[in-house]
């Protein structure tokens, strides 16, 4: 059931789906990126 939603959300926007499965995996991690990703952005 989890895999498949992932998948679902994998099409749906493969971004939001990859942040989710590094949250699950390190949190930490994910921040990091974000702060990453707003300096590029920026």
């Amino acid at each position: 059931m989890i895999i498949l939603l992932f998948i679902i959300m994998l099409f749906i926007s493969p971004r939001i789906a990859l942040l989710i499965l590094l949250l699950a995996i390190n949190p930490v991690f994910v921040l990091l990126w974000l702060l990453v990703w707003l300096a590029i952005k920026l």
